[in-house]
């Protein structure tokens, strides 16, 4: 993550509150994005709500465990989502959710919601839980492939009209390869 400071990065998260979106194309570190920034919260004694609708719960602890987060206090303030029926309504609903200080998704595409509402919706809803509950949420999306693979992404492949992505999202995060 070249030009990238996640610990800045996690700075900005205790200080401001807002939905950021990270995006990128099939396998280029999304989830592993994610995990670094579970990681760095944890060190920061923060409790973290992980949604994984891809990986199941032992998965990520063992990637937590491979950065060096070794400490069972730390993984104490964890807590992984990773039943595939997941919508959003589990983020209202769940207790958990309103002691945690952080919310990450992994990611957008595979929300329950997904197949009946767009992207635009999620984003919509996800913006007004981080509003309501004070709390910062941080999703991955697939980025749209397009015809050339090997440009640069911009927020127009995020696949979110470029309304709602102005009015709701706080902050974008593109990861690619060079």
């Amino acid at each position: 993550m070249e030009n990238f400071n996640i610990e800045l990065f996690a700075n900005d998260l205790e200080s401001e509150v807002g939905l950021t979106l990270v995006g990128g194309r099939p396998g280029v570190g999304k989830t592993t994005f994610l995990l670094n920034v579970t990681a760095q919260m944890l060190r920061r004694n923060k409790n973290v709500f992980f949604v994984s609708l891809e990986l199941d719960e032992e998965s990520v602890k063992n990637y937590l465990l491979s950065t060096g987060l070794n400490d069972q206090d730390s993984l104490s303030k964890l807590t992984i989502y990773d039943k595939p029926n997941f919508n959003l309504d589990d983020l209202s609903d769940d207790e958990t959710v309103v002691n945690s200080d952080l919310i990450i998704i992994d990611y957008l595409n595979l929300i329950g919601y997904a197949n009946d509402k767009s992207l635009d919706y999620i984003v919509k809803q996800l913006k007004n839980i981080s509003n309501h509950k004070n709390i910062n949420i941080i999703a991955s999306a697939q980025l749209s492939t397009g015809n050339d693979e090997s440009r640069i992404p911009t927020e127009s492949d995020f696949m979110i009209s470029e309304d709602v992505f102005s009015k709701y999202v706080d902050n974008s995060i593109l990861l690619y390869e060079k």
